[in-house]
């Protein structure tokens, strides 16, 4: 049996089978979807939070309290997309910064 149909046997339950399933019997099962992509077909967007404030800290403050997770790179006022896992990217007072996450911090 090829990877796609051992997915779609194990993922879906046939529309006769949940209709006879019982209450309890449905209690202990867990349907979801599944399906393959290729990872050329991926595209991961851009997710943005903002800060309002600091918490009144500097902004010399506040990146020193992220120096103990993150290596911190100013970028200058180019944006800066984060080009893979585990970087960040900060806007803060103007400038760009790259976040990259500590080793021990995984």
């Amino acid at each position: 049996m090829d990877i796609i149909g051992w997915v779609l046997q194990r993922s879906i339950l046939s529309e006769e089978r949940i209709k006879i399933l019982t209450t309890q019997e449905m209690s202990r099962i867990t349907l979801f979807y599944s399906f393959i992509v290729s990872d050329q077909s991926i595209k991961i967007n851009d997710f943005n939070k903002v800060v309002k404030d600091l918490n009144g800290l500097t902004v010399e403050q506040f990146l020193h309290q992220l120096e103990d997770k993150f290596i911190i790179e100013n970028r200058g006022e180019c944006p800066y997309y984060p080009e893979q896992k585990h970087f960040i990217s900060l806007y803060l007072d103007g400038q760009f910064y790259k976040l990259t996450l500590k080793r021990r911090m995984l």
